[in-house]
């Protein structure tokens, strides 16, 4: 059961990303001529960029993609997946649609009616809503993570991703900034973050990072091995 939650967690968002991506381009691309071929383009266009959002943000904002907000959108967003494709199969005169002889055209039913106006409701909100979650769960996390650090003495990455949501390495990461940031007054040992007290934390207790030249991650100065990757220094 953890082991589904951990996947979950970790690819959920972006299995959504490119399922949105894939149904988008099956819809602008895979069109019946015979039917509405601007609604299928502009129904499949969205779902392109709804799809093309969230990946972006997975590079420029992966914080925020990892957060439980991140998550609860997710699952949002797959209820409008589902009404994307479905609509896709409506305008391509799949079901709810109907040839009318007196008006010589493709007109939807109850069934299709239902689905169009499911589509205009949810595919807009799920393109608006995502950068407003973006902006304000990265903001939320980052100040979560350093108000935890700075209320212990001591507090393990683990602990941290517990409360917040996140992976573990992204809490750290979020930590080591802060600290090159002068937000935080301590250092790292290990998995755990020790806050400074006394005369090192009145004068800042500086603490000097270097850069590991074989995982990129960042290392307090004077020790001999990453407290990533273990390469030796």
């Amino acid at each position: 059961m953890s082991d589904t939650a951990g996947f979950l967690d970790k690819w959920l968002f972006r299995i959504v990303a490119v399922a949105y991506l894939a149904v988008g381009a099956v819809g602008t691309t895979f069109v019946n001529p015979e039917t509405h071929v601007g609604s299928a383009v502009i129904v499949g266009g969205l779902g392109l960029i709804i799809g093309g959002l969230m990946l972006l943000s997975l590079a420029i904002a992966p914080l925020a993609t990892q957060s439980r907000l991140a998550r609860a959108y997710a699952l949002f967003a797959v209820i409008g997946l589902v009404v994307l494709f479905l609509v896709i199969l409506v305008v391509n005169g799949v079901f709810g649609i109907y040839w009318d002889e007196y008006w010589g055209a493709y007109y939807p039913d109850a069934t299709g009616i239902l689905v169009a106006n499911a589509a205009i409701t949810l595919l807009p909100l799920t393109l608006i809503l995502w950068p407003c979650i973006c902006l304000t769960a990265r903001s939320q996390t980052k100040k979560k993570i350093i108000g935890l650090a700075m209320s212990r003495h001591e507090i393990s990455m683990k602990e941290i991703a517990e409360e917040t949501g996140i992976p573990s390495q992204a809490a750290k990461d979020v930590v080591i900034d802060a600290i090159a940031a002068g937000r935080l007054s301590g250092n790292i040992r290990g998995d755990k973050f020790v806050r400074a007290t006394g005369a090192a934390a009145a004068a800042g207790s500086a603490v000097v990072l270097v850069v590991c030249p074989y995982c990129g991650a960042k290392t307090e100065q004077g020790l001999t091995h990453c407290q990533n990757c273990g390469a030796k220094l």
